[in-house]
This record gives structure tokens, C-alpha cells and sequence, in this order.
């Protein structure tokens, strides 16, 4: 009898534990963080025109680029002039077209995450999220009889914003559960241009757009669980780049129920 009271009482626990678990994972709400990489579907041609529309920059060597022109292959360098009998003499001006350049389209990405499972196949989510930054780095020399130095302008755009979303989940397996994606989001943008590490600018906008994913979640304890998570945000960047640009991100996530 005593073998039979054990093992009873211990497949109690164990229906126990298992009860705890469906119904931890039947709704309630949940928490969660993540982090992983994004990656901006531009080139090189999104971020021409608005790197040109720049105000004129004073370098500390005297010299200062003209960047008014939309579609420049190069920074124009001028010598402040000089006094000669009371009238400005101007040397003549330098151009020098940029020898390197190479675009980032990747960095990293994290978000915060609040949700609420409505029942074990449709939830609701409310996220904060950053989705790191695109940059193109440009690099001149410039060498004439009076100095010589190089000169790095980066054009980078970098956006942010909040999201909601629904997702609608499959399970598979008593652990194991597929997810889809869909939702709306309002982003800002920032587009800055440096030279040398002096800002010469910077553009702000806001825009509006979907998003969707693809995910799978393990839930390796009744309130812990673990996401990894494929998504793709639609037409973001407002007047920072040419052309809206998608942004894919690839995340891994720690998701805490109530």
C-alpha cells in the first residue's frame, strides 16, 4: 500500500505540475525582452541626396566643403582667401572625388516587449523597439602644396519606434509552439551626416507601417519561455532615405508569464 501511495501521490505532482503548466500557457499576461540584428534592404544610392543637402562646414585646418548640390561625387575644398590691398583673393579650389566607399547595412537590434494571451492561439503584443542603424562611409585624400589629410564623411540613418501586433499560435508539441505575425507600427527616423566626427547635419521624420513575422517558442518552464523570431518591418524611413526601405530583423527573445 505503501508503494501504491507513493506512486499515486507522486503522479498527483506530476499531473500537478503538468495543470500548472496548460494553464500558465492557456492566457495571462507576459513580458519579455530581446535582442539580435537588423538589416536595412538599401544601397548606396538612398542615402545620396539627402547627404548633400548639408550647411557649409568650417574644417579645423581652414578648409571648408561646399555640399549644397543634390548627387555629389566628391567634397569641393576652397582656401579661405586672403587680403591683398583691400580686395579678397580666393586660391583656387580643390576637388578631390571620394577614393572608398562601403556601405553597413546590419546592426544590432533589441526591443522590450508587453503582451497578452488571450487563449493558447491568439495573442496581442505592444513592443518597444530599436532597429540599430544603416551607415555609408566615404573616405578622400586631399594633398596639395599647403597641407594634406583625409577627410571621412558617414551618412547613417538610424530608426525607432512602438509597435502592436497579433499573433496567431499553432501548438506542436507539448513545449513547442509556432507563431505568426501581424501588425502596425509608427517609427522615427534620424538620417545624420559627419565629417571627420563633426555633424554636419541631421533630418528627423515619422512614418507608419506594417510588419510581419514568423516565430517558434519553447516553453522550457510553466512561466519562462524562450522565442526566436523572423521579421520583416515594411517601408520605413519616411524622407531620411530616396525610397522607403524594409528592415529585416532575426531575433532570439526571453518571454516571462504571469
Amino acid at each position: 500500500m505503501s508503494k501504491l501511495a507513493g506512486i499515486a501521490g507522486g503522479a498527483l505532482c506530476l499531473l500537478g505540475a503538468q495543470i500548472d503548466t496548460a494553464l500558465a500557457a492557456e492566457g495571462g499576461f507576459y513580458f519579455g525582452v530581446s535582442g539580435g540584428q537588423s538589416e536595412y534592404k538599401v544601397d548606396i544610392d538612398d542615402f545620396g541626396a539627402r547627404a548633400s543637402s548639408s550647411a557649409a562646414f568650417q574644417a579645423q585646418n581652414g578648409f571648408g566643403p561646399v555640399l549644397g548640390q543634390p548627387g555629389f561625387i566628391g567634397p569641393i575644398f576652397a582656401q579661405p582667401g586672403v587680403i591683398v590691398g583691400g580686395t579678397a583673393v580666393l586660391t583656387p579650389v580643390v576637388f578631390a572625388p571620394f577614393q572608398t566607399t562601403s556601405l553597413d547595412r546590419t546592426d544590432a537590434t533589441w526591443s522590450f516587449t508587453a503582451g497578452y494571451r488571450i487563449n493558447r492561439y491568439v495573442s496581442v503584443e505592444l513592443s518597444y523597439l530599436d532597429l540599430g542603424e544603416a551607415a555609408v562611409r566615404n573616405v578622400a585624400t586631399f594633398s596639395s602644396s599647403l597641407s594634406s589629410f583625409d577627410l571621412t564623411l558617414v551618412q547613417r540613418v538610424e530608426i525607432e519606434g512602438v509597435s502592436a501586433a497579433v499573433l496567431g499560435t499553432w501548438p506542436i508539441a507539448e513545449r513547442w509552439s509556432l507563431h505568426a505575425r501581424g501588425g502596425y507600427e509608427f517609427t522615427d527616423s534620424e538620417a545624420r551626416v559627419d565629417i571627420n566626427g563633426t555633424n554636419l547635419f541631421t533630418n528627423k521624420d515619422s512614418s507608419d507601417s506594417f510588419v510581419v513575422g514568423l516565430g517558434v517558442d519553447f516553453a522550457w518552464a510553466s512561466h519562462w519561455s524562450l522565442r526566436a523570431e523572423a521579421e520583416r518591418h515594411l517601408d520605413l524611413g519616411g524622407e531620411v532615405f530616396e525610397d522607403d526601405a524594409d528592415v529585416d530583423v532575426y531575433r532570439l527573445a526571453v518571454l516571462y508569464r504571469l
